[in-house]
């Protein structure tokens, strides 16, 4: 199955059982990237700064460094603030770096070099993200020393874990659905056989002394290893969706607290994406997508073309949900359905709530050149 997000040659190299899944985890990318693109535009990360009086103004211009400024004046949340606003975009913005060469090496079977990719977004930087949102106060202090606050070695599993606990909490609706123990697992277990931590050491590194993935005799962590194999394939896709879901939601929390995103949009983003990982996957907590988007479109899901009335499944809600598109079992005519409309008309939101007006994103896959702020 394909959501046709892709170009067909792009997808040749990738079995056809997972074309799909790809697509959707470049989905996720690309929504991502709409977000940091429109937080540039809107330059989320400046921070209004108000002086008691024009002399502590006048200090300020004068101060070779505006931050130690703020530090030496006891405006410790002012400095907090902007800190944290000037992370928050560049952060993201290397992330998708990463995940980008990753997946498009998943293209072209260099399984090895995405597993060395996605280290570091998906290991490292998930941390900082998580820190980030869950304790902006913490983030903070730690930052004062990244090189003591952040020093992977010092961080304890329960410490991750407890962060991913926490993180999760706070994002609070579709969200909080998310289970913190499969994310630790998937990143950082390196006894779990299921989980990324064992690939990252082993595409990193030739030879690893870790019990679970000690490199065995004769041997050189992944070097041997044909390209033609399919095993990887089969287990990346639902573990990269489901910590890229995570990113997308911090990210779209964590640009919300920066006044960019309204609840309507956040609302509306998170109920598409986590509609299509179930449908894609085959998953659910609860009433499944297909019936959720039967009752609630059940009114505006008539063909145009032989006024048939269309029912959503689980081979058509993918597409509906990311291509906003679905095929008439009646005709065969295929047409668009915009889901952000669909929603308005039934009564979860209007477009004037604040979803952006490209909330769509442009080509699915593609690089976008604004990814790196300015």
């Amino acid at each position: 199955m394909t959501l046709n997000l892709i170009p067909m040659e792009r997808l040749q190299h990738i079995p056809e059982a997972h074309w799909a899944q790809h697509e959707f985890c470049f989905r996720i990318h690309d929504m991502m990237a709409d977000v940091l693109r429109q937080a540039s535009a809107h330059r989320i990360s400046t921070v209004t700064i108000t002086f008691k009086d024009e002399e502590e103004a006048r200090q300020s211009k004068d101060a070779d460094n505006v931050l130690q400024f703020l530090k030496d004046a006891g405006r410790e949340d002012d400095l907090l603030k902007i800190v944290v606003n000037h992370v928050a975009v560049p952060l993201y913005a290397d992330m998708l770096h990463f995940i980008y060469e990753a997946l498009t090496c998943l293209e072209r079977r260099k399984t090895t070099v995405a597993f060395a990719l996605l280290r570091k977004p998906l290991k490292y930087s998930l941390f900082l993200a998580s820190s980030l949102w869950a304790d902006d106060q913490d983030f903070f202090v730690r930052l004062n020393d990244p090189a003591e606050g952040f020093d992977d070695s010092r961080i304890k599993p329960e410490e991750r874990l407890a962060l991913l606990r926490t993180s999760i909490q706070r994002l609070g609706g579709i969200a909080a659905g998310l289970n913190a123990e499969t994310i630790f697992g998937i990143v950082f277990d390196r006894n779990n056989p299921k989980g990324f931590a064992p690939y990252f050491d082993m595409a990193a590194h030739l030879v690893t002394s870790y019990k679970s993935i000690r490199t065995e005799p004769l041997n050189l962590n992944f070097i041997f290893k044909d390209p033609n194999d399919d095993d990887l394939y089969e287990h990346i896709y639902f573990p990269l969706a489901y910590v890229l879901l995570y990113l997308y939601f911090l990210q779209l929390r964590t640009y919300g607290r920066m006044a960019l995103a309204s609840e309507a949009f956040v609302s509306w983003a998170e109920t598409v994406m986590l509609g299509t990982f179930e449908s894609v996957f085959g998953v659910s907590n609860g009433q499944p997508i297909t019936g959720w988007a039967n009752e609630t479109f059940e009114k505006f899901l008539q063909c145009v073309a032989c006024a048939g009335r269309m029912v959503v499944t689980g081979e058509n809600a993918p597409r509906l949900f990311m291509a906003e598109e679905i095929e008439c079992p009646h005709c065969g005519v295929n047409q668009q359905f915009p889901l952000w409309w669909l929603l308005a008309q039934a009564g979860h939101g209007k477009a004037s709530d604040g979803a952006p007006a490209d909330a769509k994103g442009g080509n699915p896959g593609e690089p976008s050149s604004d990814e790196q702020p300015t």
